[in-house]
């Protein structure tokens, strides 16, 4: 199978399938739906339904994270806009 595999987003296909993916969003969303009852502002953007681009987005950021072996850095300067932030990582949302 990885024989075939010629541009990264070919193995990116292997081990994220478009099929996968739609399940894990639609997990998410059903545990989002669960929760937004609980906050009297049930609109908060932490709380909006994700989408497979949103969910591509933050698998990318992780695997980054362990790349830069940022994984234990706090989020706030990996988005940083001075020069401690990574601009891949703003790039991305």
């Amino acid at each position: 199978m990885t024989r075939d595999c010629i541009e990264e987003e070919d193995f990116w296909n292997i081990l994220f399938s478009e099929d996968i993916l739609q399940i894990v969003v639609q997990h998410t969303n059903r545990r989002l739906q669960d929760m937004r009852h609980k906050y009297e502002k049930e609109d908060r953007p932490e709380l909006k339904d994700i989408d497979v681009i949103e969910l591509r987005a933050l698998i990318g950021c992780l695997l980054l994270t362990a790349i830069f072996k940022s994984n234990k850095e706090d989020t706030a300067s990996l988005f940083a806009t001075d020069v401690k932030g990574r601009e891949i990582f703003r790039c991305s949302f």
